[in-house]
């Protein structure tokens, strides 16, 4: 992050670290380690200031593909043959990596009406009113996610604030 000319890139080293990881993977596609993957989903996650929401959508698949190693058995030492999709994105990310150019940094003129922090799991979920326009509220709604809102999906665990 350059605050003098206000915009953000990745730095060469991590660039080189990421394509690294990739080249590793994509060198013996139909064995590759779960933890290099978790690397990998790692270093791209890192580098989402710089490359905006372009990170998770491109790592969805490397993810899932984690994420099937390691639910019957976590042991990130086991082997993974990664679908054809999670082996897109790695190829992606090892060509794309170099070619992005800096990003801007956005200056806001007008403060934010609502300030809201929220976090979720696989388990959990909370979040926070931090700040409305006319006063700052309590936390809004946390508690466990049931098993039954974990097969609607994320849309069905809403959190609705309520004032103080």
């Amino acid at each position: 992050m350059c605050t003098v000319a206000l915009d953000i890139s990745v730095t060469t080293r991590r660039r080189r670290k990421l394509k690294a990881a990739v080249a590793e993977a994509l060198a013996r596609p139909a064995r590759v380690r779960v933890r290099l993957l978790c690397s990998v989903c790692g270093q791209i996650q890192s580098i989402q200031l710089a490359y905006g929401i372009k990170c998770r959508i491109r790592s969805r698949y490397l993810l899932l593909a984690v994420r099937l190693a390691l639910a019957g058995n976590p042991d990130y030492g086991a082997y993974v043959a990664p679908g054809a999709r999670a082996l897109e994105e790695l190829a992606l990310w090892g060509a794309d990596v170099d070619t992005s150019a800096r990003q801007p940094m956005h200056v806001h003129l007008h403060r934010p009406d609502f300030i809201i922090e929220c976090d979720a799991s696989d388990s959990a979920l909370a979040g926070i009113v931090v700040r409305t326009p006319t006063a700052p509220w309590r936390v809004a709604d946390s508690g466990d996610v049931s098993t039954r809102e974990r097969r609607r999906g994320p849309r069905a665990c809403g959190v609705a604030a309520s004032p103080p």
